[in-house]
């Protein structure tokens, strides 16, 4: 079953530092077998209280190649790197 990541930026503050780490990050997470399916803005809320600044959706062949992914510790280091420079949540989904 298709697993999905998705991560919803709710305030980036550093947005040269977050360009930074976006490519290594992104070269991770595709030797782990993630596809980028959006990655970027346009976003618009239908419900809730803001718009999130930016969103990507990463999807994966299973549940265990993202906890793969994200339990690295090069993914890992990059990930807190990341977070120096943007508020985001993450969620990691099951897909039909």
């Amino acid at each position: 079953m298709k697993a999905y990541v998705i991560v919803i930026d709710s305030e980036i503050t550093d947005a040269e530092g977050l360009a930074s780490v976006a490519g290594p990050m992104a070269e991770e997470t595709e030797a782990h077998g993630g596809r980028y399916l959006v990655r970027g803005g346009g976003a618009t809320a239908f419900s809730g209280a803001s718009t999130p600044e930016h969103v990507t959706v990463i999807e994966f062949d299973s549940l265990d190649q993202a906890k793969t992914l994200f339990e690295s510790e090069t993914f890992t280091g990059l990930r807190a790197q990341r977070n120096q420079f943007v508020r985001a949540s993450s969620i990691l989904v099951e897909g039909v």
